[in-house]
């Protein structure tokens, strides 16, 4: 491996492998922009309304979400992780892979919203079918500390498919547009034809994605949850940085921690992880 970055405040990060697997990410938010496994389409949707303004999350790609989930709270939607400036502090490439390690930690801007000391360090790995993303938080400080957590992340759907996702048969839910809880109905496939907003709890660490641009294998370890999200054409409408027929172009399905926050101690860490991989064609 070689060290091509040390401690920088750069604005954008390119990874690839030989094998021209490539992901794009915008350092502030430590957002992930694009993702393309060798030899395969873009998996990742990104509107293309999605604003350039850097006081705006983007819309699409894997939002980094903390340490609010959505309206939970009385932080500003989502929390400031999206829209805050993380140092890069490290990029490692290869031929078989490359990686960037991000951090962000607090200031007196987040002092004032959420008054807690901690350090955030994501680690992304790009290899030539595989995404995967290492998120540590650290509670810096000398009180205990709540928090929610979600990777945010925007896949795309081909036009004229449904998303199928596969493994959530037992986990029950709330869903946000009825403001309804639900018990788990056993049906391992959930093809999501109209709007959803819905949050599963304690949801297995393996499900499976299925959009027209293949299917992905999704793991997840220390996220219990999984937010499953898309506005379809009326809920687009109400969007300022969607376009009108983007409604149905992808399906967000989220590692989570929403329903139980996370608690750490002074000095303590929480460890989580998302892998997203191709499945064999």
């Amino acid at each position: 491996m070689m060290n091509n970055n040390k401690k920088t405040n750069a604005d954008w990060i390119a990874l690839h492998t030989k094998n021209h697997a490539r992901c794009n990410i915008r350092v502030q938010g430590a957002h992930i922009a694009s993702w393309l496994p060798a030899g395969r389409d873009e998996q990742l949707f990104m509107s293309r309304l999605s604003s350039p303004d850097q006081s705006q999350p983007l819309r699409g790609g894997i939002p980094v979400i903390f340490p609010q989930f959505a309206d939970l709270g009385p932080l500003p939607k989502h929390g400031f992780a999206r829209t805050a400036i993380w140092w890069l502090e490290d990029v490692q490439q290869s031929d078989d892979a490359a990686s960037a390690t991000l951090v962000l930690t607090d200031t007196p801007e987040s002092m004032q919203l959420w008054p807690h000391s901690f350090t955030a360090t994501i680690r992304i790995t790009l290899t030539d079918q595989a995404l995967q993303v290492d998120w540590q938080v650290r509670n810096e400080g000398v009180q205990t500390m709540s928090f929610q957590a979600a990777l945010h992340t925007y896949f795309r759907v081909a036009e004229g498919q449904f998303a199928t996702i596969l493994g959530l048969a037992n986990s029950p839910s709330y869903d946000k547009l009825t403001q309804a809880n639900a018990a788990a109905n056993g049906a391992n496939q959930l093809i999501v034809k109209n709007a959803i907003d819905s949050i599963y709890a304690q949801t297995p660490d393996h499900l499976i994605l299925q959009t027209g641009f293949g299917e992905l294998q999704i793991d997840k370890h220390g996220f219990p949850d999984t937010v499953v999200w898309t506005p379809w054409d009326e809920g687009a409408r109400q969007i300022a940085d969607l376009a009108d027929d983007e409604g149905r172009a992808f399906i967000c399905v989220e590692a989570a921690c929403v329903n139980v926050p996370i608690t750490l101690s002074p000095q303590q860490n929480w460890n989580a992880s998302m892998k997203l991989e191709c499945s064999e064609e």
